[in-house]
C-alpha cells in the first residue's frame, strides 16, 4: 500500500510533466503563428513550417498523453483546468492559418486557460497562491516578484 508521501510525489512529478507539456504547447504554437506572420511562397518557408507544425503536433500528443496521468492522480478541479487548457490550444492550431483574424481572441483566451491551469496545479500541489499574471501578455507580473 502506498503511502501519502509516495502518491504525494507520483502527484508532483505527474503535474511538472503538465507544466511542462503546456509550456511546449505555447512555444510550438508561438513559433507556428510567427512562422506565418512571414509566410512566404518559397520551398524553403514550406519546409520550416512543417518542421514547425510538425513539432506542434507532436507538442499536442505529448500533452494529450500527460493530460491522461492528471486524470488519474488529480483533483477534478485540477483535471478540468488542464483539461480546459487544451480547447483553445487545439482550435488555434486548427483556424491560425485560416483564419488569423481569430487568432487575438483565441490567444488572449489561452492565456486565460493557461493561468487557470497553473493556479490549479499551484493549489493541487499545496504551493501559495502564484503571482499575477497579465491576460494580455501571459508574463507574471514583475511588480509583485
Amino acid at each position: 500500500m502506498w503511502n501519502r508521501q509516495k502518491r504525494w510525489e507520483l502527484k508532483r512529478d505527474v503535474l511538472f510533466e503538465a507544466t511542462k507539456k503546456m509550456a511546449e504547447l505555447n512555444s510550438t504554437l508561438l513559433a507556428c503563428s510567427q512562422a506565418l506572420d512571414d509566410q512566404q511562397d518559397t520551398e524553403i518557408w514550406k519546409k520550416a513550417f512543417a518542421e514547425k507544425s510538425h513539432r506542434y503536433v507532436n507538442a499536442t500528443q505529448a500533452y494529450n498523453e500527460t493530460l491522461w496521468l492528471v486524470t488519474l492522480v488529480c483533483n477534478i478541479e485540477t483535471v478540468n483546468a488542464v483539461h480546459q487548457f487544451g480547447h483553445p490550444v487545439a482550435t488555434i492550431g486548427i483556424v491560425m492559418r485560416h483564419e488569423p483574424a481569430d487568432f487575438d481572441k483565441l490567444s488572449t483566451q489561452l492565456a486565460e486557460t493557461h493561468a487557470a491551469a497553473l493556479a490549479a496545479i499551484r493549489k493541487e500541489l499545496g504551493i501559495d497562491e502564484a503571482p499575477p499574471v497579465s491576460r494580455q501578455s501571459g508574463q507574471v507580473s514583475h511588480d509583485v516578484l
